[in-house]
């Protein structure tokens, strides 16, 4: 095992000729045991090991979601659980997950939301709540505490320059021993003030207060976060807690305190977050990581922030790309976005205070191609990014979503037009990362979407001269995909047509589906309406073993994310908390790290099969492992549901197959069985196989 942990070693001594050690001592205590791979042991349910990521707890194996069905009539073979392995005991499985963002160092850790802000004495700064779908979803509240108790005559709440955040249900508590909480204002219909103003609660308590607690239902629609859209918070600039001789009370330059119930981190969540959750992704069997998609700190405006030349690799992010690949995980390092020094129309330097770069912009950057001197600084980006990580980073991605919106310069435009466009930065920047590095793999951006428009992007791209320039195709296909929609089944036809457009042209690389994601709840007013765990979990299992059929890499976006509401990681978001929202796995988190394991070493296979009933009622890929093993999936077609799984009683019929073992394997489940099978002449035959709404695998071993 090679991961890597940072912290402080303490040695023991021992007199002389004994061997007690530390790590043996404790080796042989009962209650600091730990997995086979190095997890430690928390706890254990029905003797299956409960180990620690962070603040995530995990099951050692694939809970049972369903327990009590047939997988096959009449068989009374046991059912045997599979043990999930780690990304550095996995061969290729060509699967991976965009990750939130990466570790890093406080340095560059920017969060304009801080609660600090709150006792700061400036109110041009602002603390925020959690962003929320709805506006009644959790409560959120804000306590001050004062080290000295005054005697107060006025609390005051002063808003935000833009008038946003105020709630609609408001209750002020004060308390004078931190026991009992008085309410001295509490409305269900509290109006804001002008933008920038102050809301003035006179209190007249008998007692020097010693805390304030001011707690928020119904929450404010804030706007103008870029890529967040629009979400419901609660978002003010300051608390004052004024006393008998007009002072303020509630600052920082007093003692005072500040605790709230949420933080909004932005897309960039927290460094402490990464830190203690990037592991994960070697537990989930990751054998590809993909990175600086968005709002990440290897982005062209951090590591060339305030001048020209001048380069910065943050040393904690750094390192985690060095821990990556020593845990066997395979990484896609983009290179994107614009970069304020060179902007066409009003340049700047990146960053000179403590706020996200982008996300409060109404635009982003200039584009690479908006001038030649852009251009040119972007080459220069992507050289130094080239040489910089050419030992760690596999593929180097040019761009993301570049089909996406130009007014916003987030990429060129969804027509040929724009994709002639961006060809002129591929091919400036791909031969300057050849030369760089040789040996390193470049990907053609990855398209927002695999629609009509965007298949014909990448064509264009194609007739532009991509083929030979690159190494890989990215695309992004499924977003709240329904899977019984016409788009999905089109999907394959889609895939094979662009494969065979790229062959004819030239191109003899890979292709990546490198974000798939759906939302475990229905989020109104958007895309993602297609919400609950179990339809989550199933979408996964099927679009991924589609992809996987298809000879596409498949990647989930995001592993993990606490800060964004639609919760599309996979790890369940529940009510938001401070400092840090912590997690626990998703049904599709056991599922994924299920189907890691399975699906090490396979690729695809042309294997004729048949089912009894009407075969476009099912959904069948086939692939080949080492040894002659073949694995054959069937699911049923259409929507899937969020509840148990509807299952259809059929006999399997695989072609042209003589194997000695068939054993089915439950990728929702976790679990492995084997089967009764029959050999007929050339044929193997696998009758009263109840087949669900996800993919299950019929395993044929010599």
């Amino acid at each position: 095992m090679n991961r890597i942990f940072l912290g402080v070693i303490f040695f023991a001594v021992c007199p002389a000729g004994e061997d007690w050690s530390q790590e043996s001592v404790l080796e042989q205590n009962p209650a600091t045991q730990k997995t086979s791979q190095g997890d430690v042991i928390v706890g254990r349910i029905d003797g299956v090991p409960v180990y620690q990521i962070g603040q995530a707890f995990i099951y050692a194996v694939s809970p049972d979601f369903e327990k009590d069905f047939s997988v096959q009539e009449g068989n009374p073979l046991p059912r045997v659980k599979i043990k999930p392995k780690k990304s550095w005991e996995l061969k290729e499985n060509r699967l991976g997950t965009s990750t939130p963002r990466v570790p890093r160092t406080l340095l560059m850790d920017f969060q304009p939301y801080l609660w600090f802000h709150l006792i700061d004495g400036d109110s041009s700064t602002y603390w925020c709540s959690h962003a929320l779908n709805f506006r009644d979803q959790e409560e959120a509240w804000v306590r001050i505490d004062l080290p000295v108790p005054a005697p107060l005559k006025e609390v005051r709440i002063v808003s935000r320059k833009d008038g946003m955040g105020i709630p609609g249900e408001l209750t002020i508590k004060l308390t004078s021993n931190l026991v009992k909480w008085a309410t001295v204002y509490h409305t269900a219909d509290q109006l804001p003030p002008e933008p920038g103003g102050t809301l003035r609660f006179p209190v007249n308590p008998a007692e020097p207060v010693r805390a304030i607690w001011i707690l928020a239902n119904r929450m404010s629609l804030i706007t103008g976060w870029w890529y967040a859209r629009e979400q419901y918070s609660f978002s003010i600039a300051e608390v004052e807690a004024i006393d008998g001789k007009g002072n303020n009370v509630a600052r920082l330059s007093r003692g005072a305190g500040a605790t709230v119930s949420s933080t909004y981190y932005g897309d960039g969540l927290t460094a402490e977050e990464h830190e203690l959750y990037w592991p994960i992704h070697y537990d989930l069997g990751d054998k590809w990581v993909r990175v600086n998609y968005w709002e990440s700190i290897f982005q062209w405006v951090y590591v060339e922030p305030n001048e020209k030349g001048k380069y910065y690799i943050d040393p904690r992010a750094d390192q985690a790309m060095t821990e990556t690949v020593k845990n066997g995980t395979n990484i896609i390092l983009a290179l994107d976005y614009g970069n304020w020094l060179y902007d066409t129309e009003a340049p700047r330097k990146n960053y000179t205070t403590r706020d996200w770069v982008e996300q409060h912009s109404q635009r982003l950057a200039s584009l690479p191609t908006a001038s030649p001197e852009t251009l040119q600084g972007f080459v220069n980006y992507a050289r130094f990014m080239v040489g910089h990580f050419r030992d760690r980073v596999k593929y180097f991605e040019i761009w993301n979503e570049q089909n996406m919106r130009r007014n916003e310069n987030y990429g060129w435009g969804d027509t040929p037009e724009a994709a002639r466009e961006y060809m002129k930065l591929v091919k400036a920047a791909a031969p300057a990362i050849r030369r760089e590095c040789p040996e390193c793999k470049i990907m053609l951006g990855s398209t927002g979407g695999f629609g009509p428009s965007q298949q014909q992007f990448i064509k264009t791209c194609l007739d532009e001269g991509a083929g030979p320039l690159v190494d890989a195709i990215g695309f992004h296909p499924f977003y709240d995909t329904d899977l019984g929609s016409e788009y999905y089944r089109s999907y394959p036809a889609a895939v094979r047509d662009v494969k065979a457009y790229a062959a004819a042209r030239g191109f003899t690389g890979e292709y990546m589906a490198t974000e798939n994601n759906w939302s475990l709840f229905p989020v109104p007013g958007v895309a993602y309406r297609h919400g609950g765990e179990m339809r989550h979990t199933k979408n996964i299992l099927r679009t991924f073993v589609t992809g996987l059929g298809l000879g596409v890499y498949m990647f989930y976006c995001e592993t993990w994310n606490t800060s964004f509401p639609w919760n599309l990681g996979l790890f369940r978001g529940t009510f938001a908390s401070n400092p840090l929202s912590t997690v626990m796995p998703a049904a599709s988190y056991y599922a994924f790290r299920t189907l890691a394991t399975v699906m090490e070493d396979a690729l695809p296979a042309e294997v004729e099969v048949s089912f009894t009933g009407r075969q476009a009622d099912f959904e069948t890929y086939a692939f080949r492992k080492a040894g002659g093993e073949f694995m054959v999936s069937a699911a049923l077609v259409g929507s899937t549901s969020d509840g148990p799984a509807p299952r259809r009683k059929t006999e399997v019929t695989i072609r042209n197959m003589k194997q000695k073992r068939v054993t089915l394997i439950d990728l929702l489940n976790g679990f492995e069985q084997e089967l009764k099978w029959n050999q007929n002449g050339g044929d193997i035959v696998i009758p009263e196989l109840n087949i669900p709404d996800y993919p299950i695998l019929m395993w044929l071993s010599p």
